[in-house]
């Protein structure tokens, strides 16, 4: 994963929950899949592009709880993120398909 125009390379955290490398440029994080089985291999296969936003919220149960009533659907269950330091995130879709991930605060 090369960043162009960086005065220094991003740090790369490989995932191995996730299957994924991601790496931070300011707000903007990057995500790469490790393989075929990666849960964002078909969104490179179809040329990439925006792929989830993400919040980071106090409570992870609890926005998670808003999210569900508001429709959404849990599509991965909480769980440690390298990236994160280890902090749990989750993802949702929300009904007019875009992924959310929530990640909780430090």
């Amino acid at each position: 994963m090369h960043v162009s125009g960086c005065s220094e390379p991003p740090v790369i955290y490989e995932d191995p929950i996730q299957r994924v490398r991601v790496a931070f440029v300011g707000e903007l994080e990057l995500v790469e899949p490790c393989g075929e089985d990666s849960p964002v291999a078909e969104v490179v296969r179809k040329g990439g592009g925006l792929y989830h936003v993400c919040y980071e919220v106090d409570n992870l149960e609890s926005a998670i709880e808003r999210a569900r009533a508001e429709r959404c659907l849990l599509i991965s269950e909480p769980q440690p993120a390298v990236a994160f330091a280890g902090r749990r995130i989750a993802f949702l879709m929300t009904p007019k398909y875009l992924l959310v991930e929530y990640v909780e605060a430090a």
